[in-house]
């Protein structure tokens, strides 16, 4: 596996509190059927303990994902998820040059703890570009994936 994440890019990442203006940069470059993705989005369901997951590639700073997440479910259980309205869907703003094995360098990272123990992304829609990048990174790192 290791072997493989060479030639990706080096990425930081980094948990911020609440919807930093990166998530707006990201949705501006982002895929035309994903640009509404703007922190606004997440905003109305912000409360307490909104935060995200902001990976940037190193050498250049730019943001080439956010992961933006509110509490959910009991505290006890450390729960997460991706807020927003759920039409048309909950997905999460990512660039679109941003490929699998940045992802998966993020999602081992320890930053990506802050997640939670578990975290809900969706609903979704069926070949969400995002959503399918997610899965797959997730799964690289290891992750348990549940639908």
């Amino acid at each position: 596996m290791y072997a493989t994440r060479i030639a990706a890019d080096p990425v930081t990442v980094a948990a911020v509190e609440g919807f930093p203006p990166e998530i707006d940069a990201l949705a501006d470059c982002g895929r035309a059927g994903h640009r509404f993705l703007r922190a606004a989005w997440y905003s109305p369901a912000a409360s307490a303990g909104a935060r995200t997951l902001l990976v940037r590639r190193r050498a250049q700073g730019a943001p080439i994902a956010a992961i933006p997440t509110i509490p959910f479910g009991p505290a006890i259980a450390g729960a997460r998820k991706v807020p927003g309205p759920y039409w048309p869907f909950r997905s999460v703003p990512i660039a679109p040059d941003c490929d699998v094995l940045e992802l998966a360098e993020a999602l081992e990272h320890p930053a990506a703890r802050r997640l939670g123990p578990a975290w809900r992304l969706g609903p979704a829609r069926e070949g969400d570009h995002a959503t399918a990048l997610l899965i797959a990174a997730a799964r690289l790192a290891r992750w348990e994936v549940l639908a």
